[in-house]
């Protein structure tokens, strides 16, 4: 696995960094990483509570960031690669933009965030706007890849999630792969002048068909543990449903569905679990995607800002 060879690391320096560097590491190791940067946002309105001493805060939090740097980087030297480069970044302002705005600039292939349970939209918001891949994670998760789901809808990211999934497994012990569809019902299907069952029997043996197909592109073989096909829910319903189930170590998906009309979306199943999921997941998006289109967003922002 070779797609995240630069990594973006977002820490909240609230102590509970350790878990989320832990796995950026193993991620690191997999990708063959060879820069790894490290941001801390100082929000605002948190900046604004420091004493008169404008620069008492911002020193306070470098001087963390630097004796965070120096820990990690023998860390990620012994865990990772001796040539792995190291760099950390402090910035100030609105943290979903300084997280994007970093991100146009050091062009990742892939940011690590902690899931905000304070600001659910939080990490929504960065995975509708970057233009790389986003890995959400929350404290206390481990990188334990035994059990790997990937949501699957037979678009073009389908097997691009597939590739990464496989080369996970191959690097870990025992890793499963587990697929999963859900067959959404079309409103239309009265005029079809099928009856209902006819239609879902219709569709199922359409996804059986694509799913087998899937199944042989996952190599090697005996990765693939299980595939399920499912028509009971709306699809993330079906997502949410499963994970509670199955209790993956890691989900991951497109960051568009196949009704998305535009490829810079992301879709409303990506976006319900990134807000229901309790396990980490990898929101896939291919390195640049929209980034002129971000790049004018954050142009437009830097200027009302400027203008307020």
């Amino acid at each position: 696995m070779h797609r995240f060879r630069r990594i973006l690391v977002h820490l909240s320096l609230d102590g509970k960094d350790t878990d989320i560097l832990n796995y950026t590491a193993e991620f690191a190791r997999m990708s063959r990483a060879n820069r790894i940067e490290l941001l801390h946002v100082i929000p605002e309105e948190t900046f604004e509570i420091y004493d008169s001493d404008a620069g008492a805060g911002e020193n306070w939090v470098s001087k963390n960031l630097e004796k965070l740097m120096n820990e990690q980087k023998q860390f990620f030297a012994t865990n990772v690669s001796p040539e792995i480069q190291i760099h950390t970044k402090l910035a100030k302002g609105n943290t979903v933009m300084e997280i994007l705005k970093h991100s146009l600039e050091a062009e990742p292939d892939l940011i690590v965030l902690k899931k905000d349970s304070s600001n659910f939209l939080f990490a929504e918001k960065i995975s509708r706007k970057a233009a790389c891949a986003i890995l959400i994670l929350e404290a206390n998760m481990q990188a334990n890849f035994k059990k790997i789901l990937l949501p699957v809808d037979f678009s073009e990211q389908t097997s691009d999630c597939i590739q990464i999934a496989s080369s996970i497994a191959k690097n870990g012990e025992d890793c499963r792969l587990f697929l999963y569809h859900s067959v959404e019902m079309p409103n239309f299907y009265p005029s079809t002048g099928m009856t209902l069952s006819e239609v879902k029997e219709n569709l199922l043996e359409k996804a059986q068909r694509k799913m087998q197909k899937l199944e042989n592109s996952c190599e090697p073989a005996d990765l693939l543990h299980e595939t399920y096909l499912s028509s009971d829910h709306d699809c993330w319903r079906g997502i949410k449903d499963f994970c509670e189930k199955l209790h993956p170590d890691l989900i991951i998906m497109g960051n568009r569905g196949t009704h998305s009309k535009s490829k810079l979306l992301l879709g409303g199943n990506a976006e319900q679990t990134i807000r229901l999921a309790n396990s980490p997941i990898l929101i896939f998006k291919k390195t640049g995607t929209g980034a002129s289109v971000l790049s004018e967003l954050i142009k437009s922002e830097t200027e009302f800002t400027e203008k307020a």
